[in-house]
């Protein structure tokens, strides 16, 4: 029974972890070769594009 249930929170945790990837998953919202666009023509980097090119990879 115990096996069980240490399944069951594995799934739980498995579950809650891809909810808050999900929340905080920037990169389908960004277009990539924009942003490399925008860093080559000297544009200024603020703000959600800056995020974007720090935790693009």
């Amino acid at each position: 029974m115990e096996n069980n249930s240490q399944q069951t929170f594995s799934e739980i945790v498995k579950q809650i972890k891809q909810f808050i990837v999900g929340i905080f998953d920037i990169s389908r919202d960004s277009d990539k070769s924009a942003t490399i666009d925008e860093i080559k023509s000297g544009i200024y980097m603020k703000g959600a594009s800056a995020w974007v090119l720090i935790f693009q990879y």
